[in-house]
C-alpha cells in the first residue's frame, strides 16, 4: 500500500492543554532558544502567522497531505480554520488531530465543507491527563463537531470522562502512552535500535526507512519527526 508524504502543521508553540504525555516544557525551551525568544508561555504562545503558512505551503507539493497536528493543539492559533480552508482550496488532502480546545462554533461552520481524510479527536479523560475543561462551551463544540464532520474518530489515554461517555453513549479503549522518543522521563525509555532510520510507516515497496512525515513550526523550520519535542533534528526552513 502506498504511503503518502505528510507535512504536519504545528500552528503554535506552548500548548496549554499540557497533556502528561506531551513534553511541552522541553519543546518551549528549545524553540525559545533556537529563536532567541524570552516570552513564550502557555498564556502567550508563539503563533504561526497566516502569511507564514501561505508562504510555506507554496513550497509544498500538492501530493503532500497537510496534517493539522504537530506538537500542539491546532486551534490554539485563531487562524487555524482559515489555514485549513486555504490548504484545502489549494488542492491538498487534509487531516486534523485535535482536542477541540480553542475551537469555536464558528470554526466548524468555516470548515464543515472540507472533505477530511482524517478528523481525529483527543477526548477528555477521567483523570485530567489532558487538561480539557469539560464545560458547556466545550460540549457544544463537541456535539456540533459530531453532527457536522463526517467520520470523526477519537482516542484518549485513560478512562473516558463521564460527561463525554454519556454524550457518545459508547466507551473507548485507551491508547498506550509512549515516551516521545525519550523526551518523557516519567515513562520507561525505549531500547535503542540500530539499522535504517525508521518511522514504522509502510510503503508500496515495503520499506521502513522512509521519514516523510515532518513537522512545520511557526517560524518556518521543519523538524524531522512529531516525537522530536526537543527539536534536535531541524532539517530545513521553508521561508
Amino acid at each position: 500500500m502506498e504511503c503518502m508524504a505528510k507535512m504536519e502543521i504545528s500552528t503554535n508553540v506552548a500548548c496549554r492543554v499540557q497533556c502528561d504525555f506531551c513534553p511541552q516544557e522541553s519543546h518551549i525551551e528549545q524553540y525559545s532558544t533556537n529563536n532567541n525568544l524570552e516570552n513564550i508561555s502557555y498564556g502567550q504562545p508563539a503563533q504561526m502567522s497566516f502569511d507564514t503558512f501561505k508562504k510555506c505551503l507554496s513550497t509544498i507539493p500538492k501530493s503532500v497531505i497537510i496534517s493539522f497536528a504537530g506538537y500542539t493543539e491546532p486551534w490554539l492559533n485563531p487562524d487555524c480554520s482559515k489555514m485549513i480552508v486555504y490548504a484545502y482550496e489549494k488542492g491538498h488532502q487534509i487531516e486534523v488531530f485535535t482536542t477541540l480546545v480553542g475551537m469555536k462554533l464558528i470554526d466548524l461552520e468555516l470548515i464543515k465543507h472540507v472533505k477530511f481524510n482524517v478528523f481525529h479527536l483527543h477526548l477528555p479523560d477521567a483523570m485530567n491527563i489532558a487538561k480539557i475543561a469539560v464545560n458547556s462551551a466545550y460540549i457544544n463544540v463537541l456535539k456540533k463537531c459530531l453532527r457536522d464532520i463526517p467520520n470523526v474518530t477519537g482516542m484518549l489515554m485513560v478512562n473516558l470522562h463521564p460527561k463525554i461517555k454519556k454524550i457518545l453513549n459508547i466507551d473507548i479503549l485507551p491508547d498506550e502512552m509512549n515516551n516521545r522518543a525519550g523526551n518523557l522521563k516519567n515513562l520507561k525509555p525505549n531500547a535503542k535500535q540500530f539499522g535504517p532510520l525508521s518511522c514504522n510507516r509502510s510503503t508500496k515497496l515495503d520499506l521502513v526507512d522512509v521519514v516523510d512525515d515532518n513537522v512545520l513550526l511557526p517560524n518556518g523550520d521543519v523538524s524531522l519527526c512529531h516525537n522530536d519535542y526537543g527539536l534536535q533534528n531541524i532539517i530545513g526552513n521553508l521561508l
